[in-house]
C-alpha cells in the first residue's frame, strides 16, 4: 500500500514538474548538502542550507574556458537554482522529491522545528573579474550572481509555469528572496605571506562586488519586468583562514574593512601576526591590536552601519556575528594569545565562539588557560558570547588548577601576571588618544623603559587599572586588544567612581571536545566550571548545558 502511494506520489510530481527537468541536469553537479553552515548549529541551528558551486573560468588542468561558454553557463546555473527554489515556495513536498531524486539530499529538520526557507552557500571565483564589457566596465562574477541580470527566454517561461502551477495548488504566488552567503576561505602560507597577501585582496574584491550589487539594485530595482520575481539576496560572508599568519599590512586591511561596514562571519581564523622583521615589534603588536579590536568590538555593530543592506537572519538593530572559530596554534606567541583574550574579554561581535587549540607548548599551557578563564568565565569577562566550543587536550591536574585559580580570584589582574595587591581598586577607564603606552615587558615583568612608545589615534574604553599604588605617575592596565601596558594616569578618563565586577558573562552552552575523547578525561570536564555553577552546572561527554531554573 505504501509503495503505491509512492509510486503515484512520484508520478504526480512527474506529471506536474517534468518540464523542469533539463534545468535539473544543469544542476546536476552543483549543488549538495551543506550539512553546518554556521557554528550555531551545533546549538540547534534551524537553516537548511544548499552549497552550491558555480562555474569558474579556469579548469582544473589550467586551461581557461571560453568566457561565451563560461557565461552561458552560469547563467544557466543560476537560473535553474532560482527555478529550484521557486518550486519549494510552490510545492514544499516535491521539492523534497526531487532534491532526494536527483542530488541524493534529504531535507532536514532540526528538533520539533521545520527548516527555514533554504540558504544558500556559495562558492565561486571572488576575485575572478570578467573581462572588459561593452558597457564600458569591469564586473565580478558575484555581481553576475546577485545583481540584475537579464534572464533568459527560456527561464521567464518556465518561471510562469510554476507561477501558474502554484495558483492551482492554491499557493499565491509571491516575489522571493534567497539568502546567499558567499564561502570563501584561504588554507596554508609561505614564507613571502603571498597567500594571506590574496586572501585581504579577495576580501577586498568582495567588498566591492557587494557595493556595485547594492548600487544596480538601487538605480535599476524600479525597472524590473511585473510579475513574480526571484532574487538572491546577500547576507554576510563567510570567511575562513587557516595556518596562514597575519602580516601587518593584511591585518590592516581586514582593520580597514571591518571598520568601514564590511561583515563577514570568520572561521578558522588565525589570530597571530607574522613578524616580518624582528626590529618592528612595535609595528606587529599595533596592527594585530587595531584588528583585534575590530574583530572582538566591545561595541555591537549596527545593522545599519554596514555598507550594504545585508539581509541579516535576524531582527534586532544590533548586529552579531554569529559565529568565530579562532585557532590558536603552538607557535602563537604569549604576547598575541594576551591580546587576544583581553579583545574576547568584552567582545560584543559573536555569540558563537570555538577555540581550537593546535599543538601548544606543555611548558606553555597554564599560562594558557588561565587567560582562558579570565576572558571567558572571570569575574571581568562581560562578552555577549553564549556558546563556546573549546578544543583542546584534556587539561593536566596543574593546568586546572591554573584556570580555577583566575576563576575564583577577586583580583584576577593580578593573578595573571603575578604582580602586588594595588592600594587603589581596580576600575574601568577610556585611555585618551594619543597616549603613549609602554606595550614591552621584560621577563621579571617590568617594563623595558628604552623600548618604543606604543601611540593610539583613537581613544580606548574599558581600559583596566591594577596593581595600583595610587600615587605613580604610570599605572598598569590591561588594554583590550593589547594586553598588558603601562599608561599615564593623567591620560586616563574614569568611567564611574564605584565599578560593579559581577560578571555579565551570558554563556550558556558549553561543550569541551577532545582531540581523542574518552570516558576518563571527559569526567573531568567539571573543573571549567565551579564559579559559574548556576549558569552552567550540567556536564555529559563533555557539554554543559546551562540548567533550568
Amino acid at each position: 500500500m505504501a509503495s503505491n502511494r509512492a509510486e503515484a506520489f512520484e508520478a504526480s510530481v512527474k506529471q506536474r514538474w517534468g518540464f523542469l527537468d533539463p534545468w535539473w541536469k544543469t544542476l546536476a553537479q552543483h549543488i549538495e548538502y551543506c550539512p553546518i553552515l554556521r557554528l550555531g548549529a551545533l546549538w540547534g541551528s534551524h537553516l537548511f542550507v544548499l552549497n552550491v558551486t558555480m562555474p569558474v573560468r579556469r579548469e582544473s588542468d589550467g586551461r581557461t574556458r571560453d568566457e561565451a561558454t563560461f557565461r552561458k553557463e552560469f547563467q544557466q546555473v543560476r537560473e535553474a537554482l532560482a527555478l529550484l527554489i521557486a518550486v519549494e515556495h510552490a510545492d514544499p513536498k516535491a521539492y523534497a522529491y526531487l532534491l532526494r531524486k536527483y542530488w541524493k539530499i534529504e531535507p532536514r529538520h532540526f528538533g520539533d522545528k521545520p527548516y527555514e526557507t533554504t540558504h544558500v552557500a556559495l562558492e565561486l571565483d571572488v576575485g575572478e573579474q570578467e573581462p572588459q564589457t561593452d558597457e564600458g566596465f569591469v564586473k565580478y562574477d558575484l555581481v553576475r550572481f546577485c545583481g540584475i541580470q537579464s534572464p533568459s527566454e527560456e527561464y521567464v517561461t518556465a518561471l510562469s509555469q510554476i507561477v501558474a502551477l502554484a495558483k492551482t495548488l492554491k499557493v499565491t504566488p509571491t516575489d522571493i528572496e534567497i539568502p546567499v552567503k558567499v564561502m570563501y576561505g584561504r588554507y596554508g602560507d609561505d614564507e613571502s605571506g603571498a597567500t594571506s597577501r590574496e586572501f585581504a585582496k579577495d576580501l577586498m574584491d568582495i567588498a566591492q562586488a557587494e557595493k556595485e550589487i547594492e548600487a544596480q539594485w538601487e538605480t535599476m530595482g524600479g525597472s524590473q519586468e511585473p510579475g513574480v520575481s526571484v532574487t538572491f539576496v546577500l547576507q554576510p560572508m563567510y570567511a575562513g583562514f587557516e595556518m596562514m599568519d597575519l602580516t601587518q599590512a593584511v591585518a590592516g586591511t581586514l582593520e580597514s574593512l571591518l571598520d568601514d561596514g564590511f561583515r563577514f562571519s570568520a572561521s578558522l581564523m588565525v589570530t597571530s601576526i607574522r613578524r616580518e622583521n624582528p626590529d618592528h615589534e612595535l609595528e606587529a603588536r599595533k596592527a594585530l591590536g587595531q584588528f583585534l579590536r575590530q574583530l572582538l568590538s566591545s561595541t555591537r555593530r549596527k545593522q545599519d552601519d554596514a555598507h550594504i543592506p545585508y539581509d541579516f537572519d535576524q531582527d534586532e538593530q544590533d548586529f552579531i556575528d554569529h559565529d568565530l572559530q579562532l585557532v590558536l596554534p603552538g607557535t602563537m606567541r604569549a604576547s598575541d594569545f594576551e591580546a587576544m583574550c583581553s579583545a574576547m574579554l568584552h567582545t560584543q561581535t559573536t555569540e558563537n565562539l570555538l577555540v581550537a587549540t593546535k599543538q601548544w607548548d606543555e611548558a606553555n599551557n597554564e599560562h594558557k588557560w588561565k587567560w582562558l578563564a579570565y576572558a571567558l568565565f572571570s569575574k571581568r569577562a562581560r562578552s555577549s558570547i553564549q556558546n563556546l566550543v573549546i578544543c583542546a587536550k584534556q587539561p593536566t591536574a596543574a593546568e586546572a588548577r591554573a584556570f580555577t585559580s583566575i576563576l575564583t580570584s577577586e583580583h584576577p589582574e593580578e593573578a595573571l601576571f603575578g604582580t602586588p595587591r594595588g592600594v587603589a581598586e581596580e576600575r574601568d577607564a577610556t585611555l585618551r588618544s594619543g597616549a603613549p603606552l609602554r606595550w614591552e615587558f621584560d621577563s621579571e615583568g617590568q617594563p623595558v623603559l628604552d623600548s618604543r612608545l606604543l601611540t593610539l589615534e583613537a581613544p580606548i574604553p574599558l581600559v583596566r587599572t591594577f596593581s595600583d599604588d595610587g600615587e605613580s605617575e604610570w599605572i598598569n592596565v590591561l588594554v583590550p586588544g593589547f594586553g598588558r601596558c603601562q599608561v599615564q594616569r593623567s591620560n586616563l578618563d574614569f568611567a564611574s567612581d564605584v565599578d560593579v565586577d559581577n560578571s555579565t558573562s551570558c554563556i550558556i552552552s558549553l561543550v569541551i571536545s577532545a582531540p581523542d575523547p574518552d570516558a576518563d578525561n571527559l569526567l573531568h570536564a567539571e573543573w571549567l566550571l565551579p564559579s559559574t555553577a548556576q549558569k552552567l552546572t550540567q556536564v555529559d561527554g563533555g557539554r554543559a548545558n546551562k540548567t533550568e531554573d
